[in-house]
């Protein structure tokens, strides 16, 4: 499955896409909770977990833009869980020729309307950077709201505070029955 907007196409991670992932992650590493480098063996050993996921559990899409055919970053629902109708949206990466076209706000709102509309998720939930603003702009953007912050400790002596969101499916009906999609290419 493939998610399509107005000028950005949502496709599942492939085995094939590992490296250049790798690279994006790397060279936006202070973007993310943890900021280590990602060797390709660790990549290769994610890939292997990621992989023997239950299908519809994690999903993670790159976007590429509609005309041109160029990757422009990617975006994860995750944490699907089924019972309780709720999942997270997060490691959104945009590449950096890429920023300032709200290219960002086109792929969460996909995700969005993804998790409520044809899996009919209850609730999503974002966890970001108290300093992330642009993220953080993003998200309530698309209807997302402030709840709370929390600690995230780093090393024994590095904390950052991190700022969760939530959005309630605005058309929630407790009758209707969540969708297990398996996300294919």
């Amino acid at each position: 499955m493939k998610l399509k907007g107005g000028r950005l196409q949502l496709i599942p991670i492939q085995e094939k896409d590992l490296e250049k992932v790798r690279q994006w992650r790397n060279d936006n590493k202070d973007a993310f909770f943890d900021s280590s480098e990602i060797s390709p063996e660790a990549q290769a050993k994610w890939w292997k977990k990621y992989s023997s996921l239950p299908p519809g559990t994690d999903t993670i899409f790159i976007a590429k833009n509609i005309f041109s055919g160029e990757d422009v970053g990617m975006v994860s629902l995750y944490d699907i869980d089924i019972d309780t109708r709720t999942a997270y949206v997060g490691r959104v990466l945009i590449i950096p020729k890429h920023r300032g076209h709200n290219y960002g706000q086109e792929m969460v709102d996909l995700v969005r309307d993804f998790a409520f509309e044809t899996i009919r998720l209850h609730k999503l939930i974002v966890e970001t950077d108290l300093l992330n603003t642009k993220a953080q702009t993003i998200y309530h953007v698309s209807g997302f709201l402030t709840i709370g912050q929390r600690f995230m400790q780093i090393t024994s002596y590095l904390f950052r505070i991190i700022v969760i969101m939530e959005m309630t499916n605005p058309s929630h009906d407790i009758k209707r029955p969540v969708r297990l999609v398996e996300v294919e290419e």
